[in-house]
């Protein structure tokens, strides 16, 4: 079967609105809580894009008993949530996130005992067979992206998912992915254009 790619950008709401919104997280708490809070303020069209994998992970299941995800850039395995809320049977999910070293240790605190997800600090620790590749909103961070996505290929799975995916022909890209307050966890990027691929 040949690989099917998905790839979308969801825009958030207003960068006004989102700033406030967030500016009254940080005031209301710094502790776990207002984490978990963050999702349910942001408002639906910056949550939409979490419908998308567990639909597709259905529909791989009807003809799979088990349905194995590479979630590149999958923070501590949030997407095992959405998977599990969102699918007629959870317990056919394999979940591998390949993550930071930071961001696995956390990852694994917060799912001490879940045998559906699993933990990886590169590529090549991941299972060979794979069904579904997931990048949501990573790969702009990525210095060396094209070596990235054709480590990714070699997987040959079935599916590729893109959700905010930021590309196409920009001139200069810039950003900072803020995971914790006040922490800048990935840095500026230039050129960014997985499209132009030769």
């Amino acid at each position: 079967m040949p690989t099917r790619i998905i790839c979308w950008a969801l825009q958030h709401t207003n960068r006004t609105t989102t700033t406030s919104r967030l500016n009254t997280l940080r005031e209301r708490s710094t502790s776990d809580s207002s984490v978990a809070s963050y999702h349910s303020n942001l408002g639906a069209a910056y949550r939409a894009h979490h419908i998308f994998l567990p639909m597709l992970a259905g529909l791989v299941s009807q003809r799979k008993d088990t349905v194995r995800i590479l979630d590149f850039g999958g923070a501590t395995g949030t997407a095992l949530l959405h998977l599990t809320a969102g699918m007629g049977d959870p317990s056919a999910i394999e979940l591998n996130v390949v993550e930071t070293e930071s961001a696995c240790r956390i990852g694994e605190r917060l799912w001490p005992n879940e045998p559906r997800i699993k933990f990886h600090r590169a590529i090549a620790d991941v299972p060979r067979e794979i069904d579904i590749v997931h990048i949501n909103g990573t790969l702009q961070y990525i210095d060396d992206y094209r070596a990235v996505l054709e480590e990714l290929c070699a997987f040959r799975a079935s599916y590729f998912m893109l959700p905010r995916l930021s590309a196409g022909d920009i001139s200069t890209y810039a950003t900072a992915q803020m995971n914790l307050w006040g922490d800048v966890v990935a840095k500026v990027s230039a050129e960014f254009d997985p499209c132009g691929l030769p």
